[in-house]
């Protein structure tokens, strides 16, 4: 019975896990990366040679992770460095409105009660840029 229960557990562990999905060009894979957080100390002249998106469930709240894995994603595509910069938006003129209600029909009468949540509307992520140097 728990053997069943092991590989669907770690199944489900890896599953949860940041994931980088990369999208650009290709060469050869590099032996050392540099990690920037500004594009403003990047001091070489350089091109963009593919971005990242990250996926998985959680895997927004992990920097540390989003890095460790950016490194070697840009390692196996060749690239000289990462650039990852965050964002965070938040948008006041749009509100998520939840209302819950529910009817009790008790004794003589019915009886309504019912919640509202107001909340404004947000979001955040990671840029993720991989660059080559020129020559």
């Amino acid at each position: 019975m728990f053997k069943i229960y092991i590989p669907l557990f770690i199944i489900f562990l890896t599953s949860c896990t940041a994931k980088i999905r990369y999208i650009g060009k290709s060469f050869s894979p590099t032996k050392s990366i540099e990690v920037y957080v500004t594009e403003q100390s990047i001091k070489r002249p350089f091109e963009y040679i593919g971005r990242g998106y990250v996926g998985g469930i959680g895997g927004q709240n992990n920097p540390n992770k989003i890095q460790q894995k950016a490194e070697k994603l840009g390692r196996e595509k060749g690239a000289d460095a990462v650039l990852i910069t965050d964002y965070y938006i938040l948008n006041t003129e749009g509100v998520h409105i939840t209302s819950t209600y529910r009817t009790d029909s008790i004794a003589p009468r019915a009886v309504t009660t019912g919640n509202t949540f107001v909340s404004p509307t947000s979001g955040s992520g990671y840029n993720i840029l991989f660059l080559k140097y020129n020559k």
